[in-house]
């Protein structure tokens, strides 16, 4: 792109729709949901990508880590034989909470080494769960594990969704959760005008469509937890949200508002011939960032299925949380290495997008493209996102609305 940032001219050239597709490629859309929500490209999986880019979710995973270690130091941790089960929902490599867990482990200094710790990681069939057992135990050179020498912590993995049941009933000590629960069990319907739900540009029929999935699906999330929780568990979780009509990747803090940016640049390749208008349109993220009265609302009544279950909202605060690691270079003239590290910024920026929202580009291309077509268009977008980036660090960032929760089962 041109440095004031219209979103350029992709390739243009015949969009390779036929039915020449291989058997393969179409084997592969059959055995995929239509809206895969964490699905890395193959070359990344087994290289902890998403960890190694997505520095944001630890310290979201880290925000939580004072109350949590309040909440199972306030007795709710018995000194027992019986082992204390944390869960992990919507992990992806684990890499993200490997300092919390490991804070998490330590309370066996207070009930004895003896005491067996359990640690399940929940994420879908399709996670890159090759990573995360390659982190827990050490295998990466630039990673230690944070698993201690005896053999009383055991790491187990859970390839379901957190909109099922994952674990048998009053079976988890401790629930956590970092920007998982957004996601939604499918997509209510297509955006005509938008890749994401947020109302600048949905019809009230889109946004409609989107808020009921979310609110049953949030009851669902909420109903399936507290019946694997222990009476006295908690479960902690930060989720993306909206406040004040804003949401994340597009507050106002930075010039460009990344959500707005990758809307656009998806149009221009469908203005331009690289995609059709109905793979833009066909294109969606299947996420709704909930207010906080969306949010409480299963909480609200005392007849609801929520608290009849068991569970009390604790707390529930919606921040908008910055991760400026920008250059801060405006006004000077670039050295050699200035600009290596910009570079390396510019692909760490687009990685920690790419790791979770790659697979909704690659689901709104037609099943007739070949995979490698497909991947070769989502590689172009990505790159003058990242072309962009580099020329102007300052102007892009991690913007976040975040809702910090404490929800707990009563005894």
């Amino acid at each position: 792109m041109s440095k004031n940032l219209v979103p350029g001219t992709p390739g243009t050239g015949s969009p390779g729709l036929t039915d020449a597709a291989s058997a393969s490629d179409l084997n592969d859309q059959l055995c995929q949901p239509r809206n895969p929500i964490y699905k890395l490209p193959d070359k990344y999986t087994g290289t902890h990508f998403w960890s190694a880019n997505a520095s944001n979710h630890e310290v979201l995973y880290n925000f939580l880590l004072p109350s949590i270690l309040e909440a199972i130091g306030d007795g709710s941790v018995e000194n027992t034989e019986d082992p204390f089960v944390v869960c992990d929902y919507g992990a992806g490599d684990g890499g993200t909470s490997m300092k919390l867990m490991a804070e998490i482990i330590s309370i066996r200094k207070k009930h004895g080494e003896e005491k067996p710790i359990v640690i399940v990681y929940e994420d879908q069939p399709w996670n890159d769960f090759k990573s995360l057992f390659c982190l827990s135990q050490g295998l990466f050179g630039d990673q230690t594990s944070f698993l201690p020498e005896d053999e009383n912590v055991f790491v187990l993995a859970s390839g379901t969704n957190f909109f099922t049941r994952c674990l048998p009933r009053n079976y988890v000590d401790l629930a956590v959760s970092c920007c998982a629960m957004h996601w939604l069990s499918k997509r209510p319907c297509s955006l005509a005008q938008d890749i994401f739900c947020r109302g600048d540009l949905n019809s009230e029929e889109e946004l409609e469509a989107y808020k009921k999935q979310a609110a049953q699906d949030w009851e669902t999330i909420l109903l399936n937890r507290t019946a694997e929780l222990k009476p006295g568990a908690h479960f902690f979780l930060v989720t993306s949200a909206s406040k004040d009509g804003m949401h994340s990747g597009a507050t106002r803090h930075y010039t460009f508002r990344i959500t707005t940016y990758l809307k656009d640049l998806w149009l221009t390749f469908a203005k331009t011939g690289r995609i059709t208008m109905e793979e833009f349109v066909n294109t969606n993220v299947a996420y709704f960032q909930r207010t906080e009265d969306e949010l409480k609302a299963p909480f609200l009544s005392a007849d609801s299925k929520v608290s009849a279950s068991g569970f009390k909202l604790m707390s529930l605060e919606i921040n908008e949380t910055i991760f400026d690691i920008s250059m801060q270079l405006k006004n000077k003239k670039l050295l050699d290495e200035e600009q290596r590290v910009i570079a390396h910024y510019a692909r760490k920026y687009v990685n920690a997008l790419r790791g979770w929202i790659n697979a909704v580009f690659m689901s709104g291309l037609d099943g007739r493209r070949s995979k490698e077509e497909k991947m070769a268009i989502v590689d172009n977008l990505f790159s003058q996102l990242e072309d962009d980036v580099a020329c102007r660090p300052n102007d892009f960032g991690y913007d976040m609305i975040v809702a910090y929760i404490d929800i707990l089962k009563e005894k």
